[in-house]
């Protein structure tokens, strides 16, 4: 399963991966491994399926508490997320996207103060805008509409800066590759 995934071939991984678990359904981080596959192909429901057996198994691995909270974010269950999240937080306060996902929960229960709170916390690691997007829709949600396009501008910097860095990346990856080609 491990080399499947490796190797970007996810739905042979998840064969290979429910092999293992039928016949060892305890072994711990399988079930974590088919979550977070599903997960990444937008089968949610089936992803929280997953989330569930690994917690039921070990409830305390911050990455299946982590993406639990994610599946329950995504489907709209902010509340239901923000238990997962404090969960992470208690294991690992320092969890990567812990405040940006605290912020986006928060702001989906229309509880702002909170939300600006966590997204600032969050903001100073936003490397494409998208953190900065959220807290300019917390502050539009705020009536502080001042703020709201200081850090839509803030976010539209960094998308601009983050899409040339990749641009210039895939300039260097083509050169590099041409020059490997040459006899």
């Amino acid at each position: 399963g491990d080399t499947a995934q490796a190797r970007g071939e996810d739905s042979k991984a998840i064969e290979e991966y429910e092999k293992a678990l039928a016949q060892r359904p305890t072994l711990p981080n399988l079930h974590y491994q088919v979550g977070h596959l599903e997960w990444k192909s937008h089968k949610t429901p089936e992803a929280r399926e997953q989330f569930q057996a690994e917690l039921a198994l070990n409830p305390h691995p911050p990455g299946a508490l982590f993406e639990m909270a994610s599946a329950c974010l995504q489907d709209q269950h902010a509340d239901q997320a923000l238990v997962y999240l404090q969960k992470v937080f208690e294991l690992d306060p320092h969890y990567p996207d812990l405040h940006t996902s605290m912020g986006i929960a928060y702001t989906q229960l229309e509880r702002y103060k909170e939300a600006q709170t966590e997204l600032k916390l969050a903001a100073p690691s936003d490397k494409d805008g998208a953190v900065h997007n959220q807290l300019a829709r917390v502050y539009a949600a705020m009536g502080r509409s001042a703020e709201a396009h200081l850090q839509f501008a803030l976010a539209d910097q960094l998308r601009t800066a983050n899409h040339d860095a990749n641009e210039e990346r895939v300039q260097r990856l083509a050169a590099a590759e041409a020059a490997l080609k040459q006899p």
